[in-house]
């Protein structure tokens, strides 16, 4: 005990996570750690219900009632996990319960019945893998970690066999014969966050029996979570990150990662097995570069959170702290110059948030005095966020400003359009196929937001309102991707053009969507709307409202909403002959797997291309949280249309022009620009320069050609980029780009 207090009294001091130690019994250290950091928040209250329902028959075929199956892998995990929180009341010094003989042996008979009959060697992983592979290892590493004292050598090694079994190396995933009967039967390499949940299992299991090759097989694979991919699972340079191979996910499996690797670097720390892996700046960079634009005070977008969006427990905020806890505790392992920048983003999203709330949803003691140093922390100075950043590999989109963050969510023949197993994100059809969310500091407008709200209108999307059967649509996997390739975009940090090229989950609608972005407003535009799958809607906003007051304007042009928590103000304003179709109702609906009814008034409002339609558009502009007058006197003469067809999208505003070049356009200019490949471009005409930012949104060309009317060279040398002037046309090469990333250049009017 006296270890352990001055270990965490060094941490309070603000040194490491768990202070400097010089013992040389690494597995003890380790050990004691690891019950530092997660054996906390005990109830007795809970306990003693649980130790009160437990069943005691001797011919019992389970510990609980409520979780009766035990060949189900949610069962058994649920079931260890009741043993858990025995366990934490029965080690804690403060509990009733503690030390308890009766208890002890109640807990070692319950894990001795669970060996027997529902997880050991040689059985079958019956439904899916996750629980037997993952869920169930990690718990009983926690169990025997806090039951350590009281456990013989023989018992620990018993009670892990199991795992050892189901999860033996920390690289594979259905390494064992079990496997086989499970949902994923094939054995592959672990990866994403699920390689640091492997990693994890196998680490602490080899600190616990002491086998130091379970050790070094952990330590040794955790590097590879750190190394970019260019396919599939894991952090990619443009700071995307996948997982389940085309799934946007940060905002959950990003989270596991984060976190097992934070706690595994604060366990060997001071250590003779302390990481020194410099992959890992991939991690912190990944993090600055990519997680720091997904939040919002205090939160992270849906739109990186998958299917996790439907559980009851779960939203923007809960997963935002959880991140930022993680970061938190990766930061304490990291280079000075990375340390800076990581608690910085920790440190704004707290205190730019309901930073009392933010704080009473973080329990861990460790965890929270980690918080709190970064907070008190004077030399770390906040900065706010501006700019655009495009995710390229996982075709997500943040426009942030001080005031809000927009961001889109779209899908291609790289990035599925939405995951829906194991019961969850039943009615998550359409959340990628041109959904915006517009974040404020209103931390409302997202919770409870996916039971009730109406699936067939997501903002910024161009849906069919047929009825869809739950789940089905899935376009993730290779041989179901959407075929479309054009989906991205260019930016110049400050303004940005975005395009779309959507087909729907059964190929019946189809259109063509653009968004150019400012820091004041984004336009909305599409074109070639077609479909055979009846009537077609698009959504311009679909959110929740506490009362009507917050409507302002409803006419069959303009809505204007109030925010009452910022008391700025979001318009759509129709730049076409469209009108606007708004309701307000109240919708009642349920969690996938929980059928508690919610209730919340909702605002909607669309556009209704009409049944099966041909060739339709739309043309909106969205002015989100400013004054009054901004929307009142936005004026929309400043909007000039160059082109809304299946060629280009193009938009003229003052001095800035922005096209979407959807195919071969040589001989067809949109303002002075044409191009022979399909291409993204963004131009502001100073006179005397012409900056210019573009990319390839297909991923499929290496270079790009376009024309500019006029004679230009370039500003400054760039290798990539080759001029031609013929004919008073200058025409441009931009060589070696890669994932639709922008090249920015800027040219200069070329003398005779």
């Amino acid at each position: 005990m006296k270890k352990i207090f001055l270990s965490l009294l060094l941490l309070f001091l603000g040194g490491i996570s768990f202070g400097n130690t010089t013992s040389t019994d690494t597995y003890s250290i380790i050990r004691e750690r690891f019950s530092e950091l997660t054996n906390t928040n005990s109830n007795d209250e809970k306990a003693q219900k649980l130790l009160n329902t437990l069943n005691n028959n001797l011919d019992r075929t389970y510990l609980w009632e409520q979780f009766p199956d035990m060949k189900s892998g949610p069962h058994i995990l649920s079931t260890y996990r009741n043993l858990t929180d025995i366990i934490k009341a029965y080690t804690d010094k403060n509990s009733s319960l503690y030390q308890n003989k009766d208890v002890k042996n109640t807990i070692i008979t319950s894990l001795n019945w669970l060996r027997e009959n529902a997880y050991r060697e040689n059985l079958p992983e019956l439904g899916n893998w996750w629980q037997w592979e993952i869920g169930i290892p990690k718990e009983l590493n926690r169990i025997v970690a806090y039951m350590y004292p009281e456990l013989s050598k023989e018992q620990v090694e018993i009670f892990l066999n199991g795992s050892r079994y189901f999860q033996p190396y920390a690289e594979w995933s259905g390494y064992s014969e079990g496997a086989k009967t499970s949902t994923s039967p094939n054995k592959r390499l672990s990866t994403g966050g699920n390689r640091i949940d492997t990693c994890y299992i196998v680490f602490m299991r080899g600190i616990l029996t002491q086998n130091k090759d379970e050790v070094v097989n952990a330590l040794s694979n955790l590097g590879e979570v750190a190394e970019y991919v260019t396919t599939g699972d894991g952090f990619y340079r443009d700071g995307s990150f996948i997982q389940h191979g085309t799934i946007p996910y940060g905002g959950t499996y990003g989270e596991v990662l984060l976190s097992g690797l934070g706690t595994i670097q604060n366990l060997v720390a001071n250590t003779d097995l302390e990481i020194k892996d410099p992959r890992f700046n991939n991690i912190y960079n990944s993090i600055i570069n990519g997680y720091n634009h997904l939040f919002f005070n205090g939160r992270i977008s849906d739109s990186i959170s998958g299917r996790a969006v439907t559980r009851k427990n779960s939203n923007d905020l809960t997963r935002g702290v959880g991140n930022l806890v993680a970061i938190a505790m990766i930061s304490q392992g990291a280079p000075e110059d990375y340390k800076v920048k990581l608690q910085e983003i920790v440190k704004r999203n707290i205190e730019t948030g309901d930073t009392s709330l933010i704080l009473s949803r973080i329990k861990n003691p460790v965890e929270k005095k980690v918080i709190e140093n970064i907070l008190n922390d004077k030399n770390i100075k906040i900065s706010t966020p501006s700019g655009v950043k495009i995710f390229g590999n996982m075709d997500r989109v943040v426009n942030r400003t001080p005031n809000y963050s927009f961001v889109l969510s779209l899908h291609s023949s790289r990035v599925g359009n939405f995951e829906s197993i194991l019961e969850e994100n039943t009615k998550g059809w359409h959340a990628a196929d041109g959904m915006y969310y517009i974040y404020t500091p209103n931390t409302n407008e997202y919770f409870e937001y996916w039971p009730v709200v109406d699936p067939y209108h997501l903002p910024g999307t161009t849906e069919s309102i047929t009825q869809r059967e739950n789940s089905i649509g899935e376009r993730r996997h290779p041989k179901t991707m959407v075929q479309k390739d054009f989906v991205g975009g260019t930016t110049n940090n400050t303004y940005s053009i975005i395009g779309m090229d959507f087909s729907s989950w059964n190929d019946l609608t189809t259109a063509k969507k653009s968004w150019f972005t400012t820091p004041d407003f984004i336009v909305s535009m599409g074109s070639n709307i077609s479909s055979k799958d009846g009537e077609i809607h698009t959504t311009v906003e679909n959110k929740s409202i506490k009362s009507n007051d917050e409507v302002i304007k409803n006419t069959d042009n303009n809505l204007t909403l109030k925010n009452p928590l910022s008391n700025l103000y979001t318009g759509f304003i129709i730049l076409d002959s469209n009108t606007l179709k708004t309701t307000t109702e109240k919708r009642v609906g349920n969690w996938d797997k929980d059928k508690t009814e919610i209730s919340k008034n909702f605002i909607k409002s669309f556009i209704n291309h009409g049944s099966n339609p041909e060739d339709s558009s739309y043309l909106y502009a969205i002015i989100p949280e400013t004054n009054l007058k901004n929307i009142e006197n936005f004026n929309t003469k400043d909007i000039n249309i160059l082109s809304q067809n299946s060629l280009a999208h193009g938009i003229n505003f003052k001095n800035i022009t922005t096209i979407n070049f959807w195919d071969d356009s040589s001989d067809k200019e949109v303002g002075i620009f044409s191009s022979k490949t399909p291409a993204s471009i963004l131009a502001i005409d100073t006179k005397n320069k012409l900056f210019i930012s573009v990319s390839d949104p297909t991923h499929k060309n290496s270079e790009i050609i376009f024309s500019v009317k006029g004679k230009f060279k370039l500003d400054n040398i760039n290798n990539n980029i080759n001029t031609v002037v013929n004919n008073n046309i200058t025409t441009i090469t931009v060589s070696n780009l890669k994932d639709g990333a922008t090249e920015n250049f800027t040219l200069v009017p070329k003398e005779n």
